[in-house]
């Protein structure tokens, strides 16, 4: 996608309107023309984009994800030397929240080369995130009762975690337990 230089506004509110951009799973991305703050200009004159404020807001209304570069560097040199030179980072990737949930790992950054005054800027999903599988999920609310609060306690009194040989197995190994006896507590408490 290519977003114009002039009356971005207008461009940007008309092309969000559009149904492609209520899609839940929507990555779009391109020369947008656009930076996000300070940290998005380089130079001599390098200068804060005063419609930054505005892209922000729509993007957060849409729900869209700017996702951080690895380093944040230009995408865009006038290609002058010293006093004159200026840079910004005016393409971006943008994807629908709701990818960010679904644990995609995903990477973006700005390559070096290209056959005009851009850069190349590049977007990778490598696959989802394997969350390593934990024993239960706390409730931390179940600790406010002094009941729990004293299982708990007795419990890692009467097992120390070292007793198995290896502390990390011997840790793992007392969640679990744990896991079995909290989930008793709780039956016990809805009873």
């Amino acid at each position: 996608m290519r977003g114009p230089c002039h009356h971005r506004p207008k461009f940007w509110e008309n092309i969000l309107s559009s149904d492609i951009f209520r899609k839940e799973h929507l990555i779009s991305g391109g020369d947008l023309n656009f930076s996000l703050g300070h940290s998005e200009s380089w130079g001599h004159h390098a200068e804060f984009d005063p419609q930054s404020e505005f892209f922000e807001n729509i993007l957060e209304a849409h729900n869209l994800v700017d996702i951080p570069l690895e380093k944040v560097l230009p995408t865009w040199r006038n290609n002058r030397a010293r006093e004159d030179s200026l840079a910004k980072r005016l393409d971006h990737f943008l994807l629908k929240e709701g990818l960010l949930n679904i644990g995609l790992n995903l990477k973006q950054w700005v390559g070096f080369g290209g056959l005009s005054d851009y850069l190349p800027i590049y977007f990778e999903i490598t696959g989802r995130i394997d969350k390593p599988k934990g024993p239960f999920k706390f409730n931390s609310s179940s600790l406010k009762d002094a009941s729990y609060a004293r299982l708990v306690t007795n419990f890692w009194k009467a097992h120390p975690a070292d007793a198995r040989g290896s502390v990390a197995e011997g840790f793992m190994h007392n969640l679990k337990e744990l896991k079995k006896l909290s989930k008793i507590w709780a039956h016990n408490k809805r009873v």
